[in-house]
């Protein structure tokens, strides 16, 4: 096909690939892991695989991609794992390792579409986790349902690396704040305006609503903590 029928895919491509290295660099100074730029680089080649498989089956892969670009990140890696028997980070990383990259990077693009966190006791467990969350967080950008990918990106930031909804929107705020600059760098269409307040004001609400239930469960347990401890107290006193 021409590069204008995929116009809309290597955008897509682009952009989520720019976003999560934002989100990356954002969450690596959060944590203090790494340095912000081995972060910013390794969330940008972590989808690389994808544009090998494009050029080795051309049409065969693309065909698992819309042509808009728009899809369920988690959903395509499971298609290719069915058609191909592995997936682009896969391939990515034998591509990252025959170009002789650092192997952190490669243990982190590895990682990156594993559905469970990298566990402590792992190499990197951090950097890799925020290296795979980064992705969920740049499809709050890009996913037809925003609410429901920063649902999922707020799940993740904490199961993943123990980050509550105030760092989550801090670093949302922060990815956004870079979209323009980076729209005009590279030349590509990130996110408009509208949807960059969208994300943003739908983003709030959320974390709003996270943290009010998060505030009601800590009551709930205190005060669960405080019969308990009342009960006790009557027990001994008999």
């Amino acid at each position: 096909g021409s590069a204008g029928t995929h116009a809309g895919r290597y955008t897509r491509f682009w952009s989520r690939s720019l976003l999560a290295a934002h989100a990356a660099e954002e969450l690596g100074r959060e944590l203090k892991v790494g340095l912000p730029e081995d972060a910013f680089l390794a969330a940008l080649v972590q989808d690389i695989g994808m544009l090998a498989l494009v050029q080795a089956l051309g049409e065969e892969y693309l065909s698992l991609v819309p042509e808009d670009g728009i899809h369920d990140h988690d959903r395509l890696v499971v298609a290719e794992r069915a058609r191909f028997g592995t997936d682009h980070a896969e391939v990515g990383v034998w591509l990252l390792r025959h170009w002789n990259v650092p192997e952190s990077l490669r243990v982190a693009v590895a990682a990156s579409h594993r559905s469970e966190p990298v566990l402590d006791g792992e190499p990197d467990a951090t950097f890799c986790n925020c290296i795979a969350l980064s992705g969920y967080i740049a499809d709050a950008w890009l996913a037809q349902d925003h609410h429901l990918a920063i649902e999922t990106a707020l799940r993740r930031a904490g199961e993943w690396l123990g980050l509550g909804s105030a760092t989550l929107g801090r670093i949302l705020e922060a990815v956004s704040a870079r979209i323009p600059e980076a729209s005009e760098l590279y030349g590509i269409a990130i996110a408009d305006e509208p949807t960059r307040a969208a994300v943003l004001e739908e983003a709030a609400e959320l974390l709003l609503l996270h943290s009010l239930r998060t505030a009601e469960e800590a009551r709930k347990n205190l005060r669960k903590a405080e019969r308990l401890e009342a009960h006790t107290r009557a027990v001994e006193e008999q």
